[in-house]
């Protein structure tokens, strides 16, 4: 379903799905939630409104900072190959 209504162009009820679904179970269908999150950051670019909003909205619904931590990293190292792949 969050697939389909980033495709509709309602990413912010995309992305407050998934960090509705990291609040409650971090670990459901084996980091799922975190790893779409990701993707969807990945393809709308790091100074996107919706990527913005949305990091700052996941590192909120941590309880720690290594959870934060780890989808920036993600986010990071992801941007980073996308970015030497085109030189």
């Amino acid at each position: 379903m969050r697939p389909a209504l980033n495709a509709s162009g309602k990413r912010a009820e995309a992305t407050n799905q998934l960090l509705e679904i990291v609040k409650r179970d971090r670990k459901w269908n084996e980091d799922g939630a975190r790893k779409q999150l990701l993707q969807f950051f990945e393809a709308w670019g790091p100074t996107d409104e919706a990527t913005v909003d949305g990091r700052s909205g996941y590192r909120q619904s941590c309880s720690h900072s290594a959870c934060a931590a780890k989808v920036d990293a993600g986010f990071a190292i992801r941007t980073r190959a996308s970015l030497e792949s085109l030189y």
